[in-house]
């Protein structure tokens, strides 16, 4: 099957903060990132739909964008597309994205 992806995913597997409709941010792992998106792990999935901030913590300093949720696996995974990165914030994602493997252009088994 083509790739049907207008941009390339990188493996990250780095640690992030998601913060949702709660009070509190959740720890969460990145797994996968793009420059408009990315997939991560959570203990407690937020639904579809939901509006959330991520940020990410690479080499001492961090990213934040605004997402919302677009997928949820049953593994646990959450598909997140970014609404709104500063232009600081896109510089550090494009550097971010650069030191990482490019992620395989098939979706994790286990689906929604």
């Amino acid at each position: 099957m083509p790739e049907r992806r207008k941009l390339p995913r990188y493996v990250l597997g780095s640690s992030a903060k998601l913060r949702g409709s709660g009070p509190h941010a959740e720890n969460v792992s990145v797994l996968v990132l793009s420059l408009k998106g990315a997939l991560i792990a959570c203990p407690k999935p937020p639904q579809i739909g939901e509006k959330c901030t991520l940020t990410i913590e690479f080499e001492g300093s961090e990213v934040e964008v605004s997402a919302e949720v677009r997928s949820r696996e049953k593994t646990g995974c959450v598909g997140l597309m970014f609404l709104q990165v500063d232009p600081q914030g896109r510089e550090r994602l494009k550097k971010i994205c650069q030191e990482k493997p490019l992620a395989p252009s098939s979706r994790p088994k286990g689906g929604r």
